[in-house]
């Protein structure tokens, strides 16, 4: 995690610990947490604390990171057991710049919550009751949402939609309960909300310029539309995925095997006119006689066949 100096900044660490059925269940011995500074190069831990008991396996810790240095930290929890019980160890993050007179909201939004339950095979199944769902800040022991009850959308996998409108950015965790067989079974949930202002769209560019008449491209005719979206991967291997641009732009590649001398002149003085790909201009697709902002997207390719013919290849992408 990365963290950043603040004023009066606290942040809750919570571990769920389970039995070798995976019901909640309290340890032998009271759960310790450690926190190491992972810039540190000595290998003692800079806080060593006993972790508050909320509930039957539910544990919290509350670190008070005012004035931290920046950096990366490590939080490690162990537990005091003796029948072979074990804690689920949680990846932890803390937001950064924040003040206490620096309170961001999100405006308006939406998240969405999911689970999924299984059965011992690993199918899909439906508990004994509906999961509910409990949200609770990182700086509060009282919670934002408490045991709303999921959505099942379909067999063994429910959701949650929460309008996070006027919510404190910030670090939470989400805790899920649900029945099966008669006994209760839980699992958390920790994430980050940020604040993401969506960029405004960029104008239109000013085209002064056609692509010039030729004859038609041979077949075939390339295109390709652009892939706009980015991933992030997860520790358990998931990906997280969002769009990089708000639209897909396309991209032509054509082909004139045997161009004259004449509109080869005349398309290389084209593209003298827009600088290569520095000026826009219009297009229309051959296919769709739809018309396109375009710019070329690289050099021309040309060979000098014989005295009277050229073999040309150019791209066109969407501005």
């Amino acid at each position: 995690m990365i963290i950043d100096k603040q004023i009066n900044a606290t942040a809750a660490i919570y571990a769920l610990f389970l039995d070798n059925a995976g019901k909640p269940a309290d340890p032998a011995g009271n759960l310790t947490i450690k926190i190491y500074d992972n810039n540190d190069t000595a290998p003692d831990a800079i806080i060593t604390a006993t972790m508050e008991k909320k509930a039957v396996g539910f544990y919290k810790f509350v670190w008070n990171y005012t004035s931290v240095a920046d950096g990366m930290y490590e939080a490690r929890i162990s537990a005091d057991d003796t029948v072979g019980n074990v804690c689920g160890l949680l990846r932890i993050e803390l937001i950064t710049g924040a003040t206490t007179a620096d309170v961001n909201k999100i405006s308006s939004a939406a998240l969405i919550l999911t689970a999924s339950f299984s059965d011992g095979d690993g199918y899909l199944k439906d508990p004994d009751t509906s999961a509910t769902v409990t949200i609770y800040p990182a700086s509060s022991d009282t919670p934002v949402v408490s045991a709303v009850a999921m959505t099942k959308k379909v067999t063994g996998y429910y959701y949650y939609e929460w309008d996070i409108s006027e919510v404190n950015i910030g670090n939470y965790t989400a805790r899920f309960d649900f029945t099966d067989g008669g006994a209760v079974y839980s699992t958390l949930y920790p994430f980050l909300i940020i604040n993401y202002e969506v960029p405004a769209p960029e104008p239109e560019p000013d085209v002064d310029l056609t692509f010039p008449t030729l004859p038609a491209p041979a077949f075939p005719v390339k295109l390709e539309l652009e892939d706009p979206s980015i991933s992030s991967e997860f520790e358990n291997g998931s990906e997280q995925t969002r769009a990089r641009f708000t639209r897909q732009r396309k991209r032509w590649n054509l082909n004139w095997p045997a161009m004259t001398n004449a509109n080869r002149d005349t398309l290389m003085a084209f593209y003298a006119s827009t600088r290569g790909g520095s000026a826009p201009f219009y297009y229309t697709d051959p296919y769709s006689a739809t018309v396109h902002i375009v710019r070329f997207d690289g050099q021309i390719s040309e060979t000098w066949r014989d005295d009277r013919y050229w073999q040309v290849s150019v791209t066109l992408k969407e501005a």
